[in-house]
């Protein structure tokens, strides 16, 4: 079982049609658990948000 959860989710930035988003992601699969640090940019320039960028740093 793949279990996957984000939190503590902060816009740290938001110029024009970009937003960067900071959020800390819990992913659980078959009893291991491992927490990451992610940083996102989204493009927001559409009715449908795209992903520009992701960067994850695995919290040891």
């Amino acid at each position: 079982m793949h279990i996957t959860t984000s939190e503590h989710a902060v816009i740290s930035q938001q110029k024009k049609d970009k937003v960067t988003i900071q959020y800390r992601e819990l992913q659980m699969m078959n009893g291991s658990d491992q927490t990451r640090i992610a940083l996102a940019i989204l493009d927001c320039s559409t009715s449908i948000p795209r992903w520009r960028y992701l960067h994850e740093t695995l919290v040891a």
